[in-house]
């Protein structure tokens, strides 16, 4: 193996760059959005090669910070989320995890969730929440699984926290295809219970009532782990 090839997958060639770009950033010398120095600048400023300046930029392409557009260069992005859903994906299809543990995370993520959001909610926030239950209550069985999702999605909305939307978003997408089988059986067979719990999840948000929407949540997962397969 010749020295160019060590280099290019040298650790240290990839900190390297991701410091500086962080430097970059701290600077405000760039920003979400904002193109990062050509390959030449990073090799003159860094004095690495071209080959571990590429390594290094593929690497953060992969985790979702840059976004290389052809013929314009490398652009600073966040897309962290579709790299952490694929990091939990590949997880579960190796068999280092499981649905149901996505599930119980999911589920402590939430919990956390609506404490914040109860406080946070907004007029408008409530009015949404309103909204979601009706179209629960008066739709069809694609209304209602459409209306779960949107109501667990604006519980994170209105948390505010950052972190949170973006590690649920990485979950959703895994427990989706396992969990919709379940939300499917669930709205169909026990259309009645399963809109009262959201119902309730619902009303306790809109009225601060934080202990009993907790405890609607945990039934709610509850019902999920029941039905949902390894």
């Amino acid at each position: 193996m010749d020295k160019e090839s060590v280099q290019a997958t040298s650790p240290k060639a990839y900190d390297q760059v991701l410091e500086y770009l962080k430097t970059l950033i701290k600077n405000k010398d760039i920003s979400y959005g904002g193109k990062i120095p050509s390959e030449r600048e990073l090799m003159e400023t860094l004095r690495i090669s071209r080959n571990s300046v590429r390594e290094a930029l593929r690497i953060l392409e992969h985790t979702g910070v840059l976004e290389s557009r052809h013929g314009k260069g490398n652009f600073l992005v966040n897309r962290m989320g579709e790299s952490l859903s694929s990091v939990f994906s590949m997880l579960v299809l190796m068999e280092e995890s499981n649905y149901r543990e996505v599930n119980q995370l999911r589920s402590v993520l939430e919990k956390q969730a609506y404490v914040q959001a109860s406080a946070l909610i907004s007029e408008e926030g409530k009015e949404k929440a309103g909204a979601i239950i009706n179209r629960m209550e008066n739709g069809d069985l694609e209304e209602r699984i459409r209306s779960d999702h949107e109501l667990h999605h604006l519980v994170f909305e209105y948390s505010q926290n950052r972190l949170l939307i973006l590690l649920t978003d990485a979950l959703s997408e895994i427990i989706r295809s396992e969990g919709e089988v379940v939300l499917r059986q669930a709205a169909s067979i026990d259309t009645e219970e399963w809109i009262a719990l959201h119902k309730n999840i619902a009303i306790c948000l809109i009225e601060g009532n934080i202990q009993e929407g907790l405890l609607a949540l945990e039934e709610h997962y509850e019902w999920l782990e029941r039905d949902i397969k390894m």
